[in-house]
């Protein structure tokens, strides 16, 4: 008897029960980096830039700030790759991007994109599907679906660490299946991060529907939100201990006709345990080649966002100086 309950111990620890979860990495330990940027539009005068120019010009002046910046480097890609022919214009903004910029991006230092915005449709689900085969093709990831519908998160492990990534397109219904994904997603990950594409194009402060769904998704379970589509740099906020960036703006686009849509803002996270640090990167987009903003600008565009966020006294004065650390 005393062999068998040896010999029944010895194969309880060689076979674990099936079904048994694979335990949770610890959230308070390993430590992973992220770069997130806003939007990449490569049409129209972008298109004629880069026909103009060669294909890096876009990258070639911030390169060496993103490329190996992060163990992920993620940005909004704001329209399908297809072979249609390109009839974007001021008041026709229907995209189509070169499917050989693909691995310029990748080139560049990208390694993944949200396909969750309002521009991945302008060629239909057949566009759409062109440009999830071409993302494939180049070796960058993605993630979200322009209508919401269930089954297009990703999960990566850095170090160790599972990251869950959510995509939610909030100009068009299904937060509710958004919802149902980060709880679905929450148990499997250590850190879950959701970027919403949402609020109103131009505007410099939230609105009270991005908010709320700020608020729900963390509810939900994400760790971090940050947002695109007002194709300008929104304040932060500090809810329930989770970071929010309610947009960063533009990243790679054409409208030179703005400050504000000229300036962008690039994130450099480093996730350590359960404390968050976030480097805040100015941009400035100048005839659709991004660099570094720089100072008197640059000082201006963090005071304003120190200004409107709803944070700490402390880290209000973090922000100030191009930084933020949550808790």
């Amino acid at each position: 008897m005393r062999f068998l309950l040896t010999l029944l111990t010895i194969l309880g620890l060689i076979f674990p029960p099936i079904g048994r979860r694979t335990p949770r990495v610890n959230a308070t330990t390993g430590s992973w980096s992220m770069t997130m940027m806003g939007d990449i539009m490569l049409d129209r005068h972008v298109r004629q830039s880069i026909t103009a120019n060669g294909q890096f010009f876009p990258f070639a002046k911030i390169q060496s700030n993103i490329k190996n910046s992060g163990d992920i480097v993620l940005a909004n890609l704001e329209g399908p790759f297809t072979t249609n022919k390109t009839r974007a214009t001021s008041t026709n903004l229907i995209f189509t991007f070169d499917p050989a910029m693909a691995p310029v991006l990748k080139q560049a230092g990208i390694t993944m994109v949200s396909l969750a915005n309002n521009h991945t449709l302008n060629f239909g689900q057949a566009g759409l599907d062109a440009t999830r085969s071409t993302l494939r093709s180049a070796g960058l990831d993605y993630f979200g679906d322009p209508k919401n519908r269930a089954g297009y998160t990703i999960t990566k492990t850095v170090n160790g660490r599972r990251i869950g990534f959510v995509g939610y397109h909030g100009l068009t219904a299904g937060l509710p299946v958004v919802l149902d994904e980060i709880r679905r997603l929450r148990p499997n990950v250590d850190t879950l991060i959701v970027m919403p594409h949402w609020g109103i194009e131009y505007n410099l402060k939230f609105t009270g529907r991005q908010q709320a769904d700020a608020h729900q998704l963390i509810d939900a379970g994400a760790d971090l939100v940050i947002g695109s589509h007002p194709h300008v740099a929104e304040p932060f906020e500090v809810y329930n201990g989770k970071f929010i960036a309610y947009s960063l703006g533009n990243f790679i686009f054409d409208q030179d006709w703005s400050r504000d849509t000229q300036e962008g803002l690039t994130l450099n996270l480093t996730v350590s345990g359960v404390q968050l640090k976030v480097q805040l990167i100015p941009i400035s987009i100048s005839h659709s080649q991004v660099s570094l903003l720089i100072s008197p600008r640059r000082t201006a565009m963090l005071k304003r966002l120190a200004d409107t966020s709803l944070v700490s006294p402390a880290q209000h004065q973090t922000i100030k100086q191009g930084s933020i650390t949550v808790p």
